[in-house]
């Protein structure tokens, strides 16, 4: 139950950071402050990092089982 509640916070922070941070891209009219290939890249960037480093933790705590626990994910 742990391993779930741990794969279902990752995912909740993997869309939760993107979302918050494309916030501050758009004015309150819903009109884009900057470029809007400018802030596809930022946010493909910062979501394929997000998304690395969450892996990074999550697998850090594995010591065995890396296919098993690869496919779970």
């Amino acid at each position: 139950m742990k391993k779930l509640l741990k794969i279902v916070g990752f995912a909740i922070l993997l869309w939760l950071i993107p979302f918050v941070v494309s916030c501050f891209f758009y004015s309150r009219t819903g009109e884009p402050l900057f470029d809007i290939f400018l802030i596809k890249t930022i946010m493909i960037v910062l979501s394929s990092v997000l998304g690395a480093v969450l892996l990074v933790i999550y697998f850090k705590g594995i010591t065995r089982n890396y296919p098993i626990e690869g496919i779970t994910v």
